[in-house]
């Protein structure tokens, strides 16, 4: 989940850390200390063996692109990509993009090898007003292939916090039947988790961003289809599990995506709750993993 191509950054910690590496430099940081801010800012997708996989080839390449390459970065990117873990993930989860995701790699390490080019001036990008959204709202999200989805926003603002609803399309629900629908759940589940092993699970809550005027809110892309539904037991008490835009929202809703996923498997989720067998766990991302990590059902 937070992966919806197979460039550098097309993914949650590829983006996060271009954009944490170019504010650094904007605030008027020099390379070094710049650097020092992103890892440090970013502490805990470095040391993670399965992000930092992701975020070192991204700082790598962000850094690059400004033409402030630091040696460090670049010989830690290109151990990452030599040893492969990346890779390996794709060849797991999702084959047929893996070899896409080898020619960015490739590409990528021919760059860092060769010349850098010249330092680029950045300038900050002028504030894109998005569409305001107010709590309670519920969203129609169009997906990919005809796969809808429900979305009701519990933080507002023009970059809303939302909570995608459990909800199979058709009509779309009324009012009362609104204030009855699960929000999704997601198991955080390792690769070598054995079948009778759970945990731990999430509440999926997401921010939903317009990183660029072609991807601001509009019809073609979702309609609010209610107001006013505002659900207690839905309401944020940690920050977002991860970011969207709205058409990475439509993405992620086809046939193959992270919340038709979710949709799927969150039934499941919820009878292991409703048994008292597992909780849902209240936690801040950036925070520690709660202490009750794993619950063996046998």
């Amino acid at each position: 989940m937070g992966t919806w191509r197979t460039g550098i950054f097309d993914s949650d910690t590829g983006e996060e850390v271009r954009e944490s590496w170019r504010e650094a430099v904007l605030d008027g940081l020099d390379p070094v200390a710049a650097t020092a801010r992103v890892l440090s800012e970013l502490s805990a997708s470095f040391d993670d063996p399965e992000d930092g996989a992701v975020a070192w080839p991204a700082l790598a390449l962000a850094q690059y692109e400004t033409g402030r390459l630091q040696d460090a970065v670049r010989d830690r990117a290109l151990e990452v990509i030599a040893a492969g873990a990346d890779l390996a993930q794709w060849l797991d989860e999702d084959p047929a993009g893996a070899s896409r995701r080898r020619r960015a790699l490739e590409r990528l390490d021919t760059k860092l090898r060769g010349p850098q080019p010249k330092v680029k001036r950045l300038r900050r990008k002028k504030p894109i007003v998005g569409v305001r959204f107010d709590s309670g709202d519920v969203v129609l999200v169009h997906g990919e292939g005809g796969s809808d989805g429900i979305f009701l926003v519990v933080e507002e603002g023009n970059e809303p916090w939302v909570v995608p609803l459990l909800w199979e399309g058709g009509p779309v629900p009324s009012p009362q039947e609104l204030e009855q629908l699960p929000g999704l759940l997601w198991e955080s589940r390792g690769k070598w988790q054995a079948p009778e092993r759970v945990g731990p699970i999430f509440r999926a809550l997401y921010k939903v961003m317009t990183p660029s005027q072609d991807e601001v809110f509009s019809d073609e892309v979702g309609t609010v289809v209610a107001r006013g539904i505002h659900r207690t037991d839905l309401k944020p008490t940690v920050n977002p599990s991860s970011f969207l835009s709205w058409p990475h929202a439509a993405a992620a809703l086809g046939h193959d995506g992270s919340l038709r996923w979710l949709i799927k498997d969150t039934p499941r989720l919820l009878d292991l709750v409703a048994t008292g067998a597992v909780l849902v766990h209240e936690f801040d991302p950036s925070g520690p993993m709660p202490d009750s990590t794993w619950v063996d059902l046998k």
